[in-house]
């Protein structure tokens, strides 16, 4: 063989040989996933179980009264038409009048009551 073609080549296959390291390393990695997923999971589970049991909403009873009052006030008056702060005149040297509506809305909401927590299925409580 000539030596041109000897010196390209081992560049070439040691390239080859770290990408053949790199995709294994990367296999390995994807297959292990699920169960390093899984470990992570079970020790989520473990660390819930040690805090307690978990809320069900079938064990809470419930005796909550919510009260609303409303006062709504409106008022209606005439008052003369202005333009540019002057008054406005009719055809016949009249004010001309509109109608002026204002309202008021005043609401007050108020809750009291309790929330019982009922038995477990195990009878921890």
């Amino acid at each position: 063989m000539n030596k041109k073609y000897r010196l390209g080549r081992p560049n070439a296959q040691s390239t080859l040989e770290y990408a053949i390291v790199v995709a294994c390393i990367v296999a390995a990695l994807i297959g292990m996933q699920f169960y390093v997923r899984r470990g992570i999971q079970g020790r989520l589970r473990a660390a819930g179980d040690e805090i307690g049991e978990q809320y069900t909403p079938l064990n809470v009873e419930s005796k909550i009264t919510t009260e609303t009052t409303s006062n709504t006030t409106i008022s209606q008056s005439l008052v003369p038409l202005k333009k540019d702060g002057n008054p406005i005149f009719d055809q016949y040297g009249l004010p001309v009048y509109g109608m002026k509506t204002e309202a008021g809305i005043d609401e007050t909401t108020s809750k009291s009551g309790k929330e019982t927590l009922g038995e477990f299925e195990n009878g921890l409580f």
